[in-house]
């Protein structure tokens, strides 16, 4: 992960923090130069000035159609840590397409110093001429609030209007302490007591298999068991109904014939039509059905 610096600025129009990442790999020497003025591990310069961005002030605002620049340690671009204007470096290998970038501010070619600006739109025209040390990824939104601050004719911020950069510094990601683990697997021989012990709690904690024949019988009703038989001789010799089959004679027809069953309907021929005769041949002896006579 790239080093990543901040900066915290205090003004009317914003307030907050602007977190940047450094392209190392494309400009080393201004990236190390641009991390120690935040962290102000330098100490002080040659000429007393103390090499921190801490307290300096974004003096020149030109949005929201350009850029915001500040950082100014000493006189004209500031001074670096290395105690003298230092050369350019990674021209045109960053492509300033988009908003966000943050850039070396020189008056020509290697002449870089403390100042920085942050671009507020596409800058393609400064790629040749411009040390390009990161970008911004968290609070560009403090950066664009800049837009209101008050200038004069010279875009400096009115007395009233100062943007200062209050606090700076690197941001440090924060590690997490993996725990390691270590798998060990052992195969152990099975033990045959304890295998033969384990397998007779679990046949006698086994349910006994279900009787379904035995619990149909408990809950049959208990009547079930008694001899039907007299129940039903009882039910032919209610009131109202005729005895047994066997105590009744046969019926005869007019005619002779056996009267089995129901029988098919027939009206005498006096006319009478409340009695129905019903006649149908005796198939036990091979007698054939009449069927209906007339």
């Amino acid at each position: 992960m790239a080093p990543r610096a901040f900066l915290e600025i205090t003004s009317r129009a914003s307030t907050g923090r602007i977190i940047i990442e450094l392209f190392y790999d494309k400009a080393p020497k201004a990236c190390e130069n641009f991390r120690c003025l935040c962290t102000g591990e330098k100490g002080t310069s040659p000429s007393g000035n103390r090499l921190c961005y801490q307290g300096t002030y974004l003096d020149r605002i030109v949005a929201p159609e350009f850029i915001v620049q500040g950082g100014r340690i000493g006189q004209g671009v500031g001074e670096s840590i290395y105690g003298t204007e230092f050369e350019d470096e990674g021209l045109g290998e960053t492509k300033l397409d988009r908003a966000g970038f943050v850039c070396m501010a020189n008056c020509g070619p290697n002449t870089n110093g403390s100042q920085f600006f942050i671009t507020l739109c596409p800058t393609p025209w400064l790629e040749k001429s411009t040390t390009v040390i990161g970008r911004v990824v968290s609070g560009y939104d403090v950066v664009e609030q800049l837009q209101y601050v008050i200038v004069d004719y010279d875009d400096h911020p009115l007395q009233r209007e100062e943007v200062i950069i209050t606090r700076c510094g690197q941001l440090e990601a924060r590690r997490k302490a993996k725990a390691t683990t270590i798998t060990t697997t052992t195969t152990t021989a099975p033990n045959p007591a304890v295998h033969t012990k384990r397998a007779s709690e679990i046949q006698h904690s086994r349910r006994p298999p279900r009787n379904n024949d035995a619990r149909r019988r408990s809950r049959s009703p208990p009547y079930r068991d008694r001899d039907t038989k007299p129940l039903r001789q009882e039910a032919s010799h209610r009131p109202g109904r005729d005895t047994a089959h066997t105590s009744q004679p046969p019926r005869e027809s007019d005619e002779g014939l056996i009267v089995k069953g129901r029988g098919r309907v027939k009206y005498r021929e006096d006319g009478d039509r409340d009695r129905k005769h019903r006649y149908r041949g005796d198939r036990r002896r091979g007698e054939p059905d009449y069927g209906r006579l007339n």
